[in-house]
């Protein structure tokens, strides 16, 4: 039987997640992380630690019945907390609802097309007419981007000394500071424990993660907190009850958003060409070099493209975990792209 947990991460040290937009060296970074990066860093602290061999690991994978979010910020509020998801790619209709100028109306229509995040008040209706924007132009601004309280972005200079000549070469590190009495991000998951008991081997994951860290430079960076409420699985009914209750209705009036990065199963995609004037979708590239525990060589990953988080389509989608190794890699490299969407309804 399915169930559905949701994760809180704390973090205590510095969290580098290189964003898919380009950047001289390692400078950007993103403050977030998104399902298939979660999903890979599980994967190699499951065989590091040896919670799984690479056999049950490579054995599991293709019929995989785990389905998770990106984890995004959320605000400690005394007991509870302040969700925010990922802005859907496409503009409200409820923004001319808001008390303020043409100008400051423009202005938000610019601000939010760029900001990555959204409150869930303001998710739950966001394709729909709705009250939410009923108010000045600036209570709108500190609503939508309170997320940004929770962490600071910075720059950290570091040097590379060449081999030969002992030369000195600085470079720069994008780091996301979060501040754990604030805040940090979470995420949702969906485990079916029928056959194999993935709730232990989660949880048993999540804590090798929490020394080994999220992201580049791991084990100096991504780090966090585990204790009974945080860095560990905690049980909800099902997701909708973190976010909202299922919509019901007429299906042409319901989008189906992502909450996760993305890549079709076969078939999928010509039913997203066949209906392309109806969704509304960005994608990001993924590329970049192996990681691997049992072999001492890098080597390029096959480059592949992903659906983004708040792209939108028109029916449910499922997505594919696939395998993107180098030719002659001794080992399958997974990439996750097994897609959590949220209904919205459009009208």
């Amino acid at each position: 039987m399915s169930k559905w947990y949701c994760v809180k991460l704390l973090f205590n040290t510095p969290l580098h997640i290189g964003s898919p937009y380009k950047g001289i060296g390692v400078e950007n970074t993103q403050p977030f992380i998104s399902s298939d990066t979660i999903f890979s860093a599980l994967c190699n602290v499951w065989i590091k630690y040896g919670i799984l061999t690479s056999e049950e690991l490579n054995k599991a994978v293709p019929e995989l019945n785990i389905i998770f979010s990106s984890a995004f910020p959320f605000l400690r509020i005394g007991d509870s907390a302040s969700y925010f998801l990922p802005t859907p790619v496409y503009e409200p209709n409820s923004i001319d609802k808001l008390i303020g100028s043409e100008e400051e109306k423009d202005s938000l229509k610019k601000k939010l097309k760029k900001s990555p995040f959204i409150p869930l008040e303001l998710f739950r209706n966001y394709l729909i007419e709705n009250s939410y924007f009923r108010k000045s132009y600036d209570k709108v601004l500190d609503d939508i981007f309170a997320y940004k309280s929770v962490y600071k972005e910075k720059l950290s200079v570091r040097h590379a000394q060449d081999r030969i000549s002992s030369a000195s070469q600085p470079y720069y590190v994008g780091q996301t500071y979060f501040d754990p009495e604030l805040g940090g991000l979470y995420f949702v998951v969906k485990l079916d424990d029928e056959l194999v008991d993935w709730t232990n081997i989660f949880n048993e994951g999540l804590r090798a993660l929490a020394k080994e860290g999220f992201g580049g430079l791991r084990s100096t960076m991504g780090t966090f907190i585990v204790n009974e409420e945080y860095g560990t699985l905690k049980m909800i009914e099902k997701y909708d009850d973190l976010f909202f209750l299922t919509i019901e209705g007429p299906s042409e009036k319901i989008k189906y958003c992502l909450l996760s990065v993305y890549f079709p199963i076969d078939g999928e995609l010509d039913l997203i060409k066949k209906n392309n004037d109806n969704i509304y979708y960005e994608l990001i590239h993924r590329k970049g070099w192996t990681y691997s525990t049992s072999t001492y060589y890098q080597l390029k990953k096959k480059s592949i493209y992903l659906f983004k988080e708040g792209s939108l389509f028109n029916f449910p989608v499922i997505g594919n975990v696939i395998d993107i190794k180098p030719d002659d890699f001794p080992h399958p490299v997974w990439k996750c792209g097994k897609a959590l969407t949220v209904q919205l309804r459009t009208s």
